[in-house]
């Protein structure tokens, strides 16, 4: 056993090698590169291992089924005990579209919430029932297909502008 996993570290190292010494890291939401290693320097065997896994997704991540852009998806909103179905071809799903979605639902079903700002403060999670934590931060609209659950959380705490504002006006609990 220790055999095949020394012989499949010196496999890994041997493709990354071949690749590049240099991987880039793209942010799981615009894509656009974050982290940049150079691998013979800074990496342990074991994230080495990691960055590859992240170079080749396809590898050891189950891709999601391919929904042609015609196509209607139906999914539903959800925040607490509000709920909605929503339908939209799929061609139109990205994760703006789905927060303009989500900032309207939460408008219509609940117009006296009373939040400033409410469009910055809302958070989408996909509900995943087989994973053991049930809410997943929503990362790629791909993850969305038919019948999939997404939950609308809005952060309570106060926005940096609100907190400067509320201090400018109470001098008895803020200071300056």
């Amino acid at each position: 056993f220790k055999a095949e996993k020394a012989a499949m570290q010196d496999q890994h190292l041997a493709t990354m090698k071949s690749n590049s010494d240099r991987v880039i890291i793209p942010c799981e939401f615009c894509q656009k590169p974050v982290k940049s290693y150079n691998l013979e320097n800074h990496l342990t065997i074991c994230e080495k291992a990691d960055v590859i896994r992240r170079r080749r997704p396809s590898a050891t991540i189950e891709r999601q089924p391919e929904v042609a852009p015609n196509a209607e998806v139906t999914f539903r909103l959800q925040s607490g005990p509000l709920w909605d179905t929503v339908k939209m071809y799929a061609r139109d799903i990205n994760l703006v579209s789905l927060h303009r979605r989500a900032y309207n639902f939460l408008c219509t079903r609940s117009p006296e919430h009373g939040l400033n700002r409410l469009n910055e403060r809302l958070l989408l999670f996909l509900h995943n029932y087989e994973s053991g934590n049930v809410l997943l931060p929503l990362t790629a609209a791909s993850k969305i297909t038919e019948g999939a659950v997404l939950e609308v959380v809005v952060l309570a705490q106060e926005m940096q502008s609100e907190q400067t504002t509320q201090a400018a006006t109470c001098k008895h609990y803020h200071t300056r």
